[in-house]
């Protein structure tokens, strides 16, 4: 079990959440960013971009991403996949820093 102190959950909406840390929180970063954006809307790429320009993600961190395996992902150059997985009509890919 972890305890509450050691994470916080933010429920923002996506478009604001790159202003949200850059303006309240520019020094903070996060080990793990677990990213479920609406499928439909095929924001994925916009998002990884957003968490590299904020440097949202820790130098040994990890993001991980849920998307249509139909869409895809393009990775910022900052950034390198580990491993994806697919199931059904879902992909799941552990990214990192480059």
């Amino acid at each position: 079990s972890v305890s509450k102190d050691n994470y916080k959950v933010i429920n923002k909406p996506l478009e604001k959440i790159a202003q949200y840390w850059k303006e309240d929180n520019p020094e903070l970063q996060f080990d793990l960013i677990i990213t479920d954006p609406p499928y439909i809307q095929k924001i994925i790429n916009d998002l990884l971009c957003d968490i590299v320009e904020t440097k949202l993600l820790a130098p040994e961190g990890v993001i991980v991403a849920e998307y249509a395996s139909l869409g895809g992902i393009i990775l910022p150059p900052e950034l390198k996949l580990i491993d994806s997985r697919k199931f059904g009509e879902t992909e799941v890919s552990y990214i990192a820093l480059a």
